[in-house]
């Protein structure tokens, strides 16, 4: 039997290239990553599973409203647990393991890869060379997972659970990637952060000269009407030049996200899914931004102090918009935005707000002009308990304990409407806050 060897030099070469290659992943888990999954039996019922984002070793995702971090190579991901830090969640390369989750009917289980050669037929395709992975020693006996079938650079593309009326399936709807990454100007077609006539033209000699696609056709929907085509060069130049409707949020002056994200193209789409925030305003075009609040924060995190960083959007100059002081005797006065704002952080006992600063002379509201652009606003804290300082140097409490919070900004008054009506306005957003040891 003859054996070649390889020259040392060659067999450095040939393992750096291996070592270059990058591991086939079953849970890509770049920010921005969104999978939908529907019910089989009822295409109506959605669950979503939103990447939000890393730091560290440490990512966030969105299981369908509950927050949680991972941890570790593609094969061998750890899950975040109350208590217990950072446990094994899946060992995709192993032939079965111990199985932690933050579903308490999955939790403890031993998952046991059947094969890697399975074909799954889904709204979003058909996926060959799937991995099946089977449940056992089940914790609840009418709910929990049976089986799960993950395809490469995809992810799970289906699952099969028990409940009391018999299995169900979910099969992957949709998988977008990058979700929520890509603010933007309304349209800035060629991504230079300037919504000029050349945006304009070169979305026409896209469409008819054979010249470079847009990179994303969100910011090229000028009028956002869902579909790219003529018309949105025409409503370009119509506003550039002729002083008709600007584009719709989130409008040419400060880059945001799509307001209306159910339309074909995702990739201008808000992290919607990254705190399950909510959001409501009254006062037409003005809005507060909390995308870039953390979900989860450490103990030890807070402590040190933490700055939570959020942005007052305004699209359009509003005049003689009068806001009023929301804090208990009207001392707080407008910001930057030119509304008087209020944050509170609270769950339960708990509560860090600037609620109560003393003896002042309340007074009517503040009238502003409010200019359009991003405000940003910056709320330190420092994980305690506080409502003010008062006029007693009220002192802090004591630190929050680990759980699940809900930090609020919210502005209150009044603006007039076109015909001269005097109107009251709320403008709000609210997203969780976990706290974990």
């Amino acid at each position: 039997m003859r054996v070649s060897i390889l020259p040392p030099c060659l067999v450095l070469l040939f393992s750096a290239e291996l070592a270059a290659i990058p591991a086939a992943r079953y849970f890509p888990l770049d920010p921005g990553n969104l999978w939908t999954y529907v019910r089989e039996e009822r295409p109506g019922e959605e669950k979503k599973v939103f990447v939000i984002g890393s730091e560290g070793d440490l990512t966030t995702v969105n299981f369908g409203g509950i927050v949680v971090r991972l941890a570790g190579p593609p094969d061998a991901l750890d899950i975040e647990l109350p208590g217990e830090g950072l446990v094994p969640y899946y060992r995709f390369g192993e032939p079965a393991w111990l199985h932690r989750d933050f579903d308490l009917c999955d939790d403890g289980t031993t998952l046991t890869a059947k094969g890697h050669d399975e074909t799954v037929k889904t709204p979003a395709g058909v996926f060959e060379g799937c991995l099946r992975l089977d449940y056992s020693d089940w914790r609840c006996m009418d709910a929990g997972k049976v089986s799960e079938w993950w395809a490469l650079e995809v992810g799970c593309v289906r699952w099969v659970e028990q409940s009391i009326a018999g299995p169900r399936a979910w099969v992957l709807k949709s998988f977008d990637r990058g979700v929520g990454t890509h603010p933007f100007l309304r349209g800035d077609a060629d991504g230079d952060g300037d919504v000029v006539i050349t945006d304009a033209i070169f979305v026409l000699n896209w469409l008819f000269g054979g010249g470079p696609a847009p990179g994303c056709l969100d910011d090229t929907d000028s009028n956002d009407d869902g579909a790219v085509d003529i018309a949105d060069p025409i409503f370009l130049l119509r506003f550039l030049f002729l002083g008709t409707a600007a584009p719709p949020p989130p409008g040419v002056v400060a880059s945001g996200f799509d307001g209306t994200p159910d339309d074909p193209f995702s990739c201008g789409d808000p992290p919607i899914l990254g705190c399950s925030g909510i959001a409501s305003s009254t006062l037409s075009g003005v809005g507060f931004d909390l995308s870039s609040i953390p979900c989860i924060l450490t103990l030890d995190e807070v402590s040190k102090g933490v700055t939570l960083v959020y942005w007052t959007r305004i699209e359009a100059d509003l005049p003689e918009v009068v806001s009023m002081p929301l804090d208990v005797v009207g001392c707080d006065s407008p910001e930057e935005s030119g509304l008087v704002v209020q944050e509170v952080i609270r769950g339960g006992d708990q509560v860090y707000c600037v609620c109560d600063s003393g003896r002042c002379i309340p007074g009517n509201g503040f009238k502003r002009d409010l200019i359009r652009g991003a405000y940003e606003s910056r709320f330190p804290w420092d994980g305690r308990n506080w409502y003010g300082p008062s006029d007693t140097s009220n002192p802090e409490g004591p630190p929050f304990p680990p759980g699940t919070y809900e930090f609020t900004v919210r502005a209150q008054g009044t603006h007039r409407a076109p015909d001269g009506t005097e109107l009251a306005f709320e403008v709000f957003a609210s997203v969780p806050l976990r706290l974990v040891r």
